[in-house]
């Protein structure tokens, strides 16, 4: 029965190294979940924490411990929100007109977007998925940088 077992994920390597690292996405749906995973991210992040949202009051609202806590905690946090909205201390603004979702990237490692109104959200470790993410805020957060504040 062991050997069974060893035999079955023999294959599975071999299937995987075939197609490539799976690509999964989890799905939550439901806003206090939206933000308990974010939260999740925000708590586990040891180096960097980025957020893009359109919506940042209620974000700010609900976490605002837990982003003192990463800010404390040495994590560079950064948030891409509309101009003109206010930012915890500590955390790097970056504005940004005509945001529709809201984005996390963790570490440059776990990624998290999330609908309009943050009623649902996918979520991600894969290394090729967080890259992707990763990629689009460093261009998003240079050309909001290059901008002078309002």
């Amino acid at each position: 029965a062991i050997q069974e077992v060893f035999d079955a994920l023999a294959n599975l390597h071999r299937t995987v190294a075939e197609h490539g690292e799976p690509q999964l996405v989890y799905l939550l749906s439901g806003r206090a979940k939206v933000l308990q995973k974010i939260a999740e991210l925000l708590d586990q992040s040891s180096r960097t924490f980025i957020l893009t949202t359109p919506g940042i009051a209620e974000v700010r609202d609900e976490l605002g411990k837990k982003i003192q806590h990463a800010v404390k905690r040495g994590v560079q946090v950064t948030f891409v929100t509309a101009p003109l909205q206010r930012v915890p201390e500590g955390v790097e603004y970056v504005p940004r007109e005509n945001l529709l979702a809201t984005e996390a990237l963790a570490d440059g490692e776990h990624a998290l977007l999330a609908a309009p109104g943050l009623d649902a959200c996918g979520f991600t470790d894969n290394p090729i998925l967080t890259s992707h993410l990763k990629q689009f805020l460093e261009v998003v957060l240079e050309s909001g940088r290059g901008t002078p504040p309002s």
